[in-house]
Order: C-alpha cells, then sequence, then structure tokens
C-alpha cells in the first residue's frame, strides 16, 4: 500500500479528498460501470474495492480478480456517507494511477492511424473534460492532450461523466501550446483551432487526408493567441438561432463529429 496506508481504513478516510489521493497516486471510482471497467481492463491496480452486499453477490465474477483484503463491504448508508450522494448499484474502488504518458510517444503510436486529436488548453471543468473524453472515444479520437490548467481526467467526476473513458482514451499532459505544436510539426500533424467567431464556417472545413488536432480553449476566454496563432486554420460553429457560442463539450462534439464523418465521406 502506498505510504503505509492501511488496507481499508486508511484509503476509505481519504477517498473524498481528491489531492490526497493525487499525491498517493491514486484515483477514485465510482460506480458499478466505471468500477467493473477498471477490474476488467486489466491495465488498473484496485487497492480497494467498496461493495454494499448486493452489489458483492453480483459482482462476484469480477471480485475475484481482487485480493480479498482489498474488498470492503459496506451498508447502503455509509457507502453514500463516503462518496457524498445517492449511489446506484453501490460500489466504489481506490486505483493506483497508471504512469504519466509523453505526449511525443502517444503521437507516435498512432503514426499508422490517420486519427483526430482533442488538444483541450485550460479547460477547468471536470464535466466537460469527462464529457470530451466519452466524445472522443465515441468518435474514435486518437487521443486527447491535456495544456496548462486543465482539470484532471482522473478526478472523481471527470471518470463519472465520461462514463470510464478516460481510462481508455490515450492523454497526455503539456505545459503550454508551444510544446504542443512542436511535437505536432515534427509529426505532420494538421492543427485546427475551435472558435467562437471569425473562423472559417465548421461545415466548410474540410478534413485532412492525414492527422489533425482540433483545438478546444478555456470555458469562457477560449483559446490563447499562442495557440491560434500556432494553429493553420481555425473553425467557428454557424448558429443560426442567434447564439453566440455552445458549451465547450457540446461544441467539441460537433467539431470532432464533422471531421470523423468528412474523412470517412473523403476516403477512396
Amino acid at each position: 500500500m502506498p505510504d503505509g496506508l492501511e488496507p481499508v481504513t486508511g484509503l476509505l478516510r481519504i477517498f473524498a479528498d481528491a489531492s490526497a489521493l493525487r499525491e498517493r497516486g491514486l484515483f477514485a471510482a465510482e460506480g458499478r460501470f466505471v468500477v467493473e471497467r477498471v477490474l476488467r481492463s486489466g491495465g488498473f491496480e484496485p487497492l480497494l474495492v467498496a461493495v454494499t452486499p448486493p452489489a458483492r453477490v453480483e459482482m462476484a465474477a469480477d471480485l475475484a480478480r481482487v485480493p480479498e483484503a482489498a474488498i470492503v463491504e459496506l451498508p447502503p448508508r455509509e457507502l453514500q456517507a463516503l462518496v457524498g450522494y445517492p449511489l446506484d448499484r453501490g460500489c466504489v474502488a481506490v486505483v493506483r494511477r497508471p504512469p504519466p504518458r509523453g505526449l511525443g510517444d502517444i503521437v507516435a503510436h498512432d503514426r499508422g492511424g490517420c486519427g483526430t486529436w482533442l488538444v483541450l488548453e485550460d479547460v477547468s471543468n471536470p464535466d466537460n473534460v469527462g464529457s470530451l473524453f466519452r466524445s472522443a472515444a465515441a468518435f474514435g479520437a486518437a487521443g486527447i492532450v491535456l495544456v496548462g490548467g486543465c482539470a484532471d481526467p482522473l478526478y472523481r467526476k471527470s471518470v463519472r461523466t465520461s462514463l470510464g473513458n478516460t481510462l481508455s482514451v490515450p492523454f497526455a499532459n503539456a505545459a503550454g501550446a508551444d510544446d504542443v505544436l512542436r511535437v505536432f510539426e515534427a509529426e505532420a500533424v494538421a492543427n485546427l483551432a475551435l472558435v467562437a467567431r471569425d473562423g472559417t464556417p465548421l461545415h466548410e472545413c474540410r478534413r485532412h487526408q492525414g492527422r489533425v488536432a482540433l483545438w478546444l480553449g478555456h470555458e469562457g476566454r477560449g483559446l490563447s493567441p499562442c495557440a491560434i496563432a500556432g494553429c493553420g486554420e481555425r473553425a467557428t460553429i454557424v448558429m443560426p438561432g442567434g447564439i453566440d457560442s455552445l458549451n465547450v463539450a457540446v461544441a467539441g462534439a460537433v467539431a470532432l463529429h464533422h471531421l470523423v464523418t468528412s474523412a470517412v465521406t473523403r476516403r477512396p
């Protein structure tokens, strides 16, 4: 166990403390669907799984993958107090974080895939980050790059909102837009900035035959001038209804869908 924590009492005490978990190289997984993904993936190490009695019976096959000492059974009321809200089909876990991956490594890994990348710059809301991971998985994005002050993809709310897709979509962190642009230039990845106004209408943009990175910015101020200047093209979602902008997660899903479908229709 990390830092000498006791298997049950120590990890239960810090379950809802995101900072304490991260300092110890851990993250929290909530809900049956997410925990089952953790247990079935084979790529994560659960250090604690807390379940209600009915959930323990129903999850017996998956829990067989976990050492008995790492499983604790709690009444529904105690599990709810631990999590902080009513939890359907009660199950939570504390999991060791995977080793961080470098941007160059994950981009190089997709050299043969002609994939689409998402770059999130200072997207600070964990619900938005989780939703964008879910969209990335739905539309087959190669991975996500998190620049600057993005919310942690392995924060409990990000994982939950993503339906566990932050556990499967490759991601890497970068300090600034310049770092990302240098890697993408070396890897021949085109860059497309999604901006609220004054860009090429998204429906007129045509997906490059090679790899492309879709850049999305902060929920309020958008992309930084550095990011916009470094992108070869800017796109804007045309909204005839008179709304001046979309939530970043919604805008990202719309743009990602366009890029993926335009790439498919243009293939010979």
